[in-house]
């Protein structure tokens, strides 16, 4: 996760939220938070479409709430997990939720 001028940002919450169709499982949705470095781990997701997202601050767990996702739902970033597969992805931090 990095910010506007491209410098990674510790600390960061990353959400992984479900495609429209799957929101509905709470087991999708996954967390994390950044390292000094500005990475982040996520193991075990299930194979589907997700968008990430990430912020310097953000009430936990409000990427659950409907409402607030229909709010940023285009400046997540769309990534695709596969059986067995790894990403690499790369975010710039949302500054307000």
């Amino acid at each position: 996760v990095v910010d506007r001028r491209q410098q990674p940002v510790p600390n960061a919450v990353v959400a992984l939220v479900p495609a429209p169709t799957a929101r509905r499982r709470t087991d999708l949705y996954k967390s994390a938070v950044t390292d000094a470095s500005g990475r982040f781990r996520m193991l075990g997701l299930a194979p589907g479409d997700y968008r990430l997202f990430s912020w310097e601050y953000i009430e936990e767990g409000i990427w659950f709430d409907p409402d607030f996702l229909n709010t940023i739902a285009t400046r997540g970033k769309s990534v695709r997990v596969s059986e067995g597969g790894a990403e690499s992805v790369e975010l710039t931090v949302l500054v307000e939720p």
